[in-house]
């Protein structure tokens, strides 16, 4: 289960990137474009660079940008992923002057608030990518997750027979109406 983070802590710190950054983030269809949407909201903090790693038994990248420093430049946020697997976001603090005081508690709160969400949709778009994307078909797995979530079904059945989580099959139903809208706006 992911760890619990209350909305005031996601409005804490003296930005409203955090806000912004989880109002935005289930518009995210592409890995890519969350990464760069996570980037661009952290980079204000002093933060340049970042990396979220799968803690198995040896930690390996799962997606991030930027180049990682020395491990005592390094803010790193523990989150349990809701595919129960352990995942830790590190943020690069080489943005910070050398001497400069850490990060106020506001902002660690509002990066760490960022982190949990990052993981999670990440996590999900990962786990929803199988085909070659088609920016104009719909996929195998588009389809059918359209098709049994408009008859009703909820994406935890329809995961369960698809043998996928429920955020994938809510991202699958996402990109199937992105993919569709053009052609219902156009008649």
């Amino acid at each position: 289960m992911a760890e619990f983070i209350p909305a005031s802590q996601i409005r804490a710190g003296a930005s409203s990137l955090p806000v912004y950054f989880s109002q935005r983030i289930h518009e995210i269809l592409e890995l890519p474009q969350l990464v760069g949407l996570f980037a661009g909201c952290i980079a204000p903090f002093g933060v340049p660079g970042h990396a979220c790693l799968r803690l198995d038994t040896a930690p390996r990248q799962v997606f991030g940008e930027g180049e990682l420093p020395e491990p005592e430049r390094v803010l790193g946020f523990a989150v349990r992923g809701w595919d129960g697997n352990d995942y830790r976001v590190d943020l690069s603090l080489t943005g910070l002057a050398p001497g400069e005081p850490d990060l106020d508690p506001a902002a660690r709160a509002a990066l760490h608030a960022m982190s949990a969400l990052y993981v999670l949709r990440g996590i999900a778009l990962l786990d929803a990518d199988d085909e070659p994307a088609d920016p104009c078909r719909l996929s195998r797995a588009e389809r059918f997750c359209l098709e049994q979530s408009e008859l009703g079904r909820c994406d935890l059945d329809i995961g369960e027979e698809l043998g996928r989580s429920a955020p994938a099959v809510r991202v699958l139903v996402e990109r199937a109406r992105a993919k569709l809208r053009p052609a219902l706006l156009n008649g």
